[in-house]
């Protein structure tokens, strides 16, 4: 049983390095013509581009001519009628003595005009196709030079990029590459000796378990980060995002011009940002703690109830952002229509400097209610009953009992409760995006928002970079904070 599975591990171990091995080769085909990956689709690309443009334009010449022939023999014959109903004409003019054989002439006559006015629409109809032609024809020469351009390096290769060996391992050099060290990494791993030393450390295997969730967190979170801290220090702009020879470091010039910038948008969306946070986190907590203490005793509907309040933070955000946008909305928002019952005028709650930011934080207030109320009631759930129990006994109810038991003992989720809920608020994005996208004159701009603006609307990367790695910064030491907090408690 050992050697087949070593055979097997040695088997699958080659096939990993034949893969490496045309991985590498179709690497070295391609420098060998200073081509690239990329310039090597581009060009296969031009090619299916001018190969489908001739076969449009030989399928548009086969239409025109055949249209050219119907029109023409359509022109013939309309001549043909002309010719014959001018001489019925003439015979009937000549030979009659009456109004009615005049009449009858000037008839003839009338149709004659008109089959002659048709084929002057024919000959029109023909100019149409002989313009279609030549457009079709410019076209296809057009993207025959596009392939001339970039099939020069190619015709250096000497095979058929399409059906040879070398076409394949350039095609799927990437997936060869993946494949061959998935292939020599399993190949180890299912070497019975390597196994068995593997099994006999734990710590070894504990680090086998680690090493995905590791390698995600480094290639996805831990990276973005470090690329925006490095970017944020460049001076990387449209112009020269695809020219790295172009981007140089600045040091803190972004930093400085963010803050010292004449119309004073980064401290004013860290201000917006602060007043949104606060703001939303307050009644989001004071409502969700509440709603806690009322969930946490047993009444009819109390799943049902708890339930149906979830659903607010189960849709998401855009949707959320889009269903307060109605309701806030000038004519037809129902939030105004309630006030008009009460005489009160409607009001421009989205496009109003007064009223635009207390509308976004009322939508975030209801999004984030579940979520605090759903922590905390879990927190309250922690609390043994025999401790109420005492109180009571001691003769502590009410406002001394939820002072000095309540809250005290569920301090860590409290804490817990309002670290995430000022992490998730101060970065809240697709909410306000949704509803005012920093409007009306930035008074709901937060960092984010003004971040995003700067980087793909104005596409000075570098400084929305900056303004980004600043909203990093401050949640940070906002973590450490809370970090520093929870020690302190643990130590009391």
């Amino acid at each position: 049983m050992k050697k087949f599975q070593s055979f097997l591990a040695i088997l699958v171990c080659l096939a990993g390095l034949v893969c490496l091995t045309c991985s590498y080769y179709a690497g070295s085909i391609l420098h060998s013509v200073g081509l690239s990956r990329s310039d090597w689709e581009s060009a296969l690309s031009s090619r299916v581009t001018a190969v489908d443009k001739v076969r449009k334009m030989v399928s548009s010449l086969q239409g025109a001519l055949s249209k050219f022939e119907e029109d023409d023999a359509a022109w013939v014959q309309r001549v043909s009628d002309l010719g014959a109903s001018a001489a019925e004409a003439y015979e009937s003019i000549a030979i009659g003595s009456d109004a009615a054989a005049w009449d009858d002439g000037y008839t003839r006559w009338s149709d004659a005009v008109a089959e002659l006015n048709a084929s002057d629409a024919a000959q029109d109809s023909l100019k149409k196709s002989v313009k279609n032609i030549n457009r079709q024809v410019k076209s296809t020469a057009d993207a025959f030079r596009a392939w001339e351009e970039t099939a020069g390096s190619l015709a250096e290769l000497h095979f058929d990029p399409d059906h040879s060996f070398q076409a394949s391992c350039i095609r799927f050099m990437q997936l060869l590459l993946y494949a061959g060290i998935v292939l020599v990494v399993a190949g180890v791993f299912l070497y019975p000796g390597v196994r068995a030393a593997i099994a006999r450390s734990r710590q070894t295997v504990g680090y086998l378990f680690v090493a995905p969730a590791l390698v995600f967190l480094l290639l996805f979170v831990a990276y973005p980060i470090v690329y925006n801290v490095v970017l944020s220090f460049k001076d990387v702009d449209i112009t020269n995002i695809n020219f790295s020879e172009n981007q140089h470091f600045i040091g803190l010039a972004n930093y400085r011009s963010l803050f010292t910038d004449g119309d004073g948008q980064m401290l004013g969306s860290i201000k917006n940002t602060l007043v949104f946070t606060v703001g939303s986190i307050f009644f989001q907590f004071t409502i969700g703690f509440l709603l806690a203490l009322l969930f946490r005793n047993k009444f009819p509907l109390c799943g049902f109830i708890r339930g149906a309040i979830m659903i607010s933070w189960l849709i998401p955000v855009t949707v959320s952002g889009l269903l307060f946008k109605f309701m806030f909305g000038m004519n037809g928002g129902i939030i105004n229509q309630f006030l008009g019952v009460f005489g009160i005028k409607p009001i421009e709650w989205l496009y109003s400097v007064d009223f635009a930011m207390p509308a976004v934080i009322v939508a975030n207030i209801w999004i984030g209610i579940p979520f605090n109320m759903v922590l905390l009631l879990t927190g309250l759930t922690t609390i043994p009953p025999e401790i109420y129990e005492s109180a009571e006994i001691d003769g502590a109810r009410g406002f001394r009992r939820l002072f000095s038991i309540t809250i005290p003992m569920i301090k860590p989720a409290i804490m817990s409760v309002l670290t995430l809920g000022f992490v998730y608020t101060f970065k809240v994005f697709d909410l306000v995006k949704v509803m005012t996208s920093g409007g009306p004159v930035n008074r709901t701009q937060l960092v984010s928002i003004f971040a995003y603006k700067l980087a793909f609307e104005k596409y000075e990367y570098s400084m929305g970079a900056a303004a980004a790695t600043i909203m990093f910064i401050i949640l940070l030491i906002e973590g450490l904070f809370y970090i520093k907090a929870i020690k302190e408690d643990e130590v009391m």
